[in-house]
C-alpha cells in the first residue's frame, strides 16, 4: 500500500509541502488578525477552553507551516493533529453547543452561527458584553 509513496517524483513532494504550507500560512494570516481584533474570547456563547482552542492556530498554523517547509514529518503530522482537532471542535460547537441540525447549517445569509465567521456574537471592546454584528 505504500510502495507507491517511494515513487513518488520528488519535485511533487516539494509542489504539495509548498502549498500546504502557503494554506497554513493563510490560516495563520486569519488567526492573528481575529485575534488582534476581537481577542481570546471572540465567541461569547463558547466555553473558554473553545475560545483558546480556536485562537491557538495562530502558533501552531505557523509552525506547521515552518516544519513542512522545512520538509520534516512532523510538520504533515501537526497538520493533521490540527485537522482533526479543529472538525472536531466544530462539530462539538455546532451541534454539543448550539444544538443545530445538519439541514440548518448555514442557510446563503446565514452565517452567524459559525464558529469561524467574522459575523455573529462577539464581546465588546471592554470584554463584558456581547454585541451583534451586522
Amino acid at each position: 500500500m505504500i510502495a507507491w509513496m517511494h515513487r513518488t517524483p520528488v519535485w511533487v513532494v516539494i509542489v504539495v509541502g509548498f502549498i500546504t504550507a502557503g494554506l497554513f500560512l493563510v490560516g495563520t494570516v486569519a488567526h492573528v488578525a481575529d485575534l488582534l481584533h476581537h481577542g481570546l474570547h471572540a465567541y461569547a456563547w463558547a466555553p473558554t477552553w473553545l475560545n483558546y482552542y480556536w485562537s491557538s492556530p495562530a502558533l501552531l498554523d505557523l509552525l506547521t507551516a515552518a516544519l513542512l517547509i522545512s520538509g520534516k514529518r512532523r510538520g504533515t503530522d501537526l497538520a493533521c493533529a490540527i485537522m482533526t482537532t479543529d472538525l472536531a471542535a466544530n462539530w462539538y460547537a455546532t451541534y454539543g453547543i448550539q444544538h443545530s441540525s445538519l439541514a440548518a447549517q448555514p442557510a446563503s445569509s446565514d452565517w452567524s452561527s459559525s464558529p469561524h465567521s467574522s459575523w455573529g456574537r462577539r464581546l465588546s471592546s471592554d470584554g463584558t458584553s456581547a454585541v451583534e454584528l451586522t
